[in-house]
């Protein structure tokens, strides 16, 4: 029978904030060198053989889990421009399609992505960031293909089914939301997210079709590293925003998807223990936030008055909506697909 592995010992010190502290196994965090590799393979092989005589039970679990699945299944359509978006699945197949169908949902349907297709023989396929251009004519999508979370940009042309020879690596794409790419409204570039050594978002770059990734132009940094970085669109297209958010404290920032600028603008600048969230709708931008509101409200600003230097002043110029317990759930995760 196989014996369980033990890791051996490797001490060594660490100091840190002036304190010094032995950690006997700092050799694990390198998890592409051969020992690690050899250590990790051993537990797995004592995993499988001590589990030897579940996998009948494992396998009547996955059987009846899966037979409560609708496996043909397919989300709701999204109406964007003339056309109509969706996923489906195919029953027996891992990942969904990517559709739309144009003017009516009776139209024939055109499968943007076949995951299933494009994750091949993979282990592991997940689509990051997923967006499509102002004209309809072209899609951007991103592709985490051995699930370390970061992908790479491709861009598809959605006249000729060809991808385009420009390909965007170490990107980050939301998995739910797959927001991280949004387009310029001139529909020849487009903005996107990458990552730092630490894999946090920090970035946001501006890719103009038919160049060299490697000349994008960068428009912003997040260097706080307590702060991570998000990309959207609000919902009426008129702006390009983007999220900065810690533990207890948000900023927004954002500029309008006219082509007169690609400098970002904070809406509002970040203060400590202050979260808020930000969409636009007509001629006022609405936002959640918990300022003076534990359990967060809801107010609005005209656009043209956004842009004022002190938060005391800001709140001055919303006007108050509303405000209730059921919204501090909706006010933590009201980012881009969340929002009504």
């Amino acid at each position: 029978m196989i014996t369980f592995p033990i890791a051996p010992k490797q001490p060594k010190e660490i100091t840190q904030h002036g304190q010094t502290r032995l950690d006997n196994y700092f050799w694990m965090r390198y998890r592409e060198d051969a020992e690690v590799l050899k250590y990790l393979h051993a537990e797995q092989d004592y995993l499988e053989e001590i589990m030897q005589h579940t996998k009948p039970l494992q396998e009547q679990l996955f059987q009846e889990m899966k037979g409560r699945i609708k496996e043909d299944d397919s989300s709701a359509p999204e109406k964007e421009g003339e056309y109509f978006y969706y996923t489906r699945y195919e029953t027996g197949k891992q990942y969904p399609f990517y559709c739309r169908k144009k003017g009516s949902l009776d139209a024939p349907e055109e499968i943007l992505i076949d995951q299933n297709t494009l994750a091949g023989e993979n282990n592991f396929c997940r689509i990051g960031s997923f967006s499509i251009s102002p004209d309809a004519n072209k899609m951007a999508y991103s592709v985490d293909a051995d699930g370390t979370e970061i992908c790479t940009i491709f861009i598809k042309d959605l006249v000729t089914g060809m991808l385009l020879p420009e390909v965007i690596i170490n990107t980050y794409g939301d998995v739910y939301g797959h927001s991280g790419i949004e387009w310029a409204k001139e529909g020849k570039s487009f903005l996107y997210v990458t990552r730092d050594a630490t894999l946090r978002p920090f970035r946001i770059y501006r890719h103009l079709l038919g160049t060299d990734p490697m000349q994008d132009t960068l428009l912003f940094e997040e260097k706080d590293e307590t702060y991570f970085l998000g990309l959207t669109q609000s919902r009426s297209k008129a702006y390009i925003m983007a999220y900065l958010h810690s533990t207890i404290t948000d900023e927004w920032i954002y500029f309008p998807n006219d082509g007169t600028t690609y400098e970002f603008r904070s809406f509002q600048p970040r203060i400590k223990g202050i979260e808020y969230q930000v969409e636009h709708a007509g001629d006022h931008f609405f936002v959640i936030t918990n300022e003076d509101a534990q359990n967060f409200k809801l107010m609005r600003t005209s656009s043209l008055t956004a842009q004022i230097p002190s938060l005391q002043a800001w709140m001055r110029s919303l006007i108050f909506l509303f405000f209730t317990n059921a919204m501090a759930a909706s006010a933590r995760f009201a980012y881009r697909g969340q929002m009504a």
